[in-house]
């Protein structure tokens, strides 16, 4: 009966090290398993930012930079002819759709941030919702100054100067926070 019993242990032992080897690894999408990362003490474990991510980051750098392009074509209508008010409307339209975009694209990205990911980058994410709230604040006064009569070109110029400070501050934060998670290659 002993026998029997070191056997059966044995039997156990031996499967149920295999089964332990097969749960510490992980699948990839074409099947083939690869080990989890081991973990040393004290020292956690930081995920690799997946493709999709890197690629949703790497479309809020690039929306980041068009609506700085189109805000620099705004600024430049705003100095060279004030007056041409249908100008001026057409750039700011541009302007607010791609700062629109850029604020989509940048919720999606939030949106793929793991919960340790998003508390090493939380203080850049809070500068960020800061910048949104005064780019969003920038452009209405833009707004409020092309309903005038008479629309100050200096005042619409000092609303695109703050609103440009604020769109590269939100890409040295937005950058902030690829470096706080990992992409450091970006």
């Amino acid at each position: 009966m002993n026998k029997k019993v070191l056997i059966l242990f044995a039997l156990l032992l031996v499967g149920g090290s295999r089964v332990l080897a097969y749960s510490s690894q992980k699948a990839r999408p074409d099947g083939y398993l690869y080990p989890l990362p081991v973990q040393s003490p004290g020292q956690p474990v930081k995920p690799a930012p997946g493709m999709e991510q890197r690629s949703l980051f790497r479309h809020c750098i690039y929306t980041a930079e068009l609506a700085r392009k189109h805000l620099d074509e705004l600024v430049g209508t705003v100095t060279r002819s004030p007056t041409q008010a249908n100008e001026v409307q057409r750039h700011l339209r541009e302007v607010r759709n791609a700062v629109s975009s850029m604020l989509e694209d940048h919720h999606r990205f939030l949106g793929t941030l793991t919960e340790e990911q998003w508390t090493r980058a939380k203080d850049a994410i809070t500068r960020l919702e800061q910048l949104r709230a005064t780019i969003n604040a920038q452009l209405e006064g833009f707004d409020d100054e092309l309903r005038m009569p008479e629309p100050d070109s200096k005042i619409l110029a000092r609303y695109a100067k703050r609103t440009e400070k604020a769109l590269q501050e939100w890409q040295k934060q937005h950058r902030k926070v690829g470096t706080a998670i990992g992409m450091r290659d970006l």
